[in-house]
């Protein structure tokens, strides 16, 4: 959950610093994956709760890339 948590944060590095995007998406981002803790909660709720709006804030913000991300998140560590 930690070193998921911490790829998936360190892609995101380049997206939050990225001054030519929106800013109010660039806080929603950072709201669920900004910095360790809030990373640590988020990955906690998609394997234990409602992964849905973890996942929609980088589908709809960042890239479409993070579908693939979650599914094989929440099926490989999901079931295991």
């Amino acid at each position: 959950q930690c070193i998921s948590g911490m790829i998936i944060s360190t892609t995101l590095i380049s997206y939050l610093d990225d001054d030519s995007v929106d800013v109010l998406a660039r806080k929603e981002v950072f709201r669920y994956y900004g910095t360790f803790s809030k990373t640590i909660l988020t990955m906690f709720e998609v394997l234990f709760a409602n992964w849905a709006p973890s996942c929609r804030i980088l589908v709809d913000n960042v890239s479409d890339i993070y579908i693939s991300v979650f599914l094989v998140y929440r099926c490989f560590i999901g079931f295991a």
